[in-house]
């Protein structure tokens, strides 16, 4: 995306926030008495209010970048934290390709799932996460009754006092990793490398970390740090880009060309809205599909990664 462009997005997505802050204080006005009597209402409803015209502005975003590629210098990394009536709204946009896909552990490409396992045990391995158990997940989500290496099928988990046994679907949120990990500290160690949605079976390079591509992407391991650096102050405008990171054979280059990206059509849309000192935190999943956009997953929860 154009730099003149980024400016003119920032401008909307902060003329829609005030048009939020502004309608919230004339019911404020209106209302002082009712309001006064029930404020935590009052607080709630605003906070959404707030929640939904931020997602309806990044929607906006998404919809108005015509970019082939996405990169860490668009602009919706740039949306800044917008102060309004009783607090402040912020909201992260996350692409998921840069993330690797857990569900794709149940892929029916025998040699893509083996790449998915590699990968979790990497990551399992490299941020010392024994909880963190590749087959067992893989067993939660196949749709099969085979017992793969490590796994468990038709186990019983436990949270919170209620039971549930082996899923045999996909993930449908990193919750659910988080139950099956059972380890907190654990999970938040390798939370931020995986996701549980992703369209296609590639990595993108231009938000992929460096144990990512070591995860996901082992025959370049030697470079993945020269090709993180390259993300964070150039673009990688096509996969072929990955050339004037780091050189590669050209065996190896054809091998994984296949299996990077450098656009995102899943984007992970975290929300927080601060009231009188009061986080709440909204969480949508947003699809792009060349010049629309649109909301496919929603929640309102608590702190932490959905997606």
């Amino acid at each position: 995306m154009e730099l003149n462009k980024k400016g003119s997005v920032l401008i909307f997505v902060l003329i829609f926030i005030a048009f939020a802050a502004s309608t919230v204080l004339l019911i404020h006005e209106r209302s002082i008495k009712s309001i006064e009597e029930s404020s935590g209402d009052f607080l709630e409803n605003q906070a959404h209010i707030y929640a939904m015209t931020a997602l309806s502005a990044m929607v906006e975003v998404l919809k108005d970048d015509d970019s082939i590629y996405d990169s860490r210098m668009d602009s919706w990394t740039l949306i800044p934290v917008v102060e309004v009536p009783y607090g402040f709204v912020s909201v992260d946009i996350i692409p998921l390709s840069g993330k690797i896909a857990l569900n794709g552990l149940a892929s029916k490409d025998e040699a893509i799932a083996a790449r998915y396992m590699a990968a979790c045990e990497t990551i399992a391995t490299e941020m010392e996460a024994d909880s963190l158990e590749c087959a067992v997940i893989k067993d939660y989500i196949d749709s099969d009754t085979t017992v793969t290496a490590g796994g468990e099928e038709g186990a019983l988990y436990e949270y919170n006092g209620a039971e549930f046994r082996t899923k045999n679907a996909p993930l449908s949120s990193l919750f659910e990793l988080r139950i099956l990990m059972n380890n907190y500290e654990e999970f938040a160690k390798v939370k931020d490398y995986f996701t549980v949605y992703s369209p296609d079976d590639t990595l993108n390079i231009n938000f992929a970390s460096k144990l990512a591509i070591e995860a996901f992407l082992p025959e370049i391991s030697q470079v993945a740090q020269d090709i993180e650096s390259y993300s964070k102050t150039k673009e990688y405008k096509d996969p072929s880009n990955i050339q004037e990171a780091a050189y590669l054979e050209e065996e190896v280059y054809l091998k994984v060309l296949p299996l990077i990206s450098v656009k995102s059509s899943l984007f992970y849309v975290k929300t927080e809205v601060t009231l009188n000192d009061e986080p709440r935190y909204y969480h949508a999943l947003v699809k792009k599909d060349g010049a629309s956009s649109q909301v496919v997953n929603f929640t309102a929860g608590l702190n932490g990664h959905y997606y």
